[in-house]
């Protein structure tokens, strides 16, 4: 697999600017994970749940962790509905997968969200679970440009852990029949 790297000037470190939620001030360290801010990002959608970015998910600064198996990058792209400073979006080419680096859930953490462009195809979002087993949560249709994606759910019977404790997944997504661009991958660590 090959690391994710941008051709383009680094510039680009910065973060996505959401306004953090009351409930979640910073990341808290819990073992070998890290709970991320969590905020309501997707309010304006109508999605009060409060979500954390997933490790690298928003795609700003190189060297993210997210690995590809072919033509994968990051490239400028400043058209998705997040706004702030966001400039940057993974795209990911024909039958190429992005696999996350460990994201920490419990059985509370069910949501995925992120935005997708593409214009033909499919896009597949798979989650490896902590016991190496692969599920496809999801096959979402081309979209046209950029689009808010459901709520992709985990199958938290998977995770093989007791309530309230911790464990990771990868979040794996798969350009399937044309490319895609993918920014701003977040998960619902506290739904209610």
């Amino acid at each position: 697999m090959t690391k994710v790297r941008t051709a383009l000037v680094a510039s680009a470190a910065a973060l996505v600017a959401v306004a953090p939620s009351a409930v979640a001030a910073k990341s808290a360290a819990v073992g070998t994970c890290t709970v991320p801010v969590l905020a309501q990002v997707f309010a304006p959608w109508g999605d009060a749940n409060l979500y954390g970015l997933a490790p690298g998910g928003d795609f700003e600064t190189t060297g993210n962790g997210w690995t590809s198996t072919g033509a994968a990058g990051i490239v400028r792209d400043a058209e998705n509905s997040l706004g702030g400073r966001d400039r940057w979006a993974a795209e990911i080419g024909r039958g190429v997968t992005l696999t996350s680096t460990p994201v920490c859930v419990n059985k509370d953490f069910p949501l995925i969200r992120f935005f997708a462009s593409g214009t033909a195809g499919s896009l597949r979002v798979d989650v490896v679970y902590p016991d190496g087993s692969v599920r496809t949560e999801a096959t979402l249709p081309a979209t046209g440009g950029w689009s808010l994606t459901p709520q992709i759910k985990m199958a938290s019977g998977q995770l093989g852990v007791a309530d309230g404790q911790l464990t990771t997944v990868r979040i794996r997504i798969t350009a399937q029949d044309a490319s895609w661009r993918i920014d701003d991958v977040y998960v619902d660590p506290r739904m209610r």
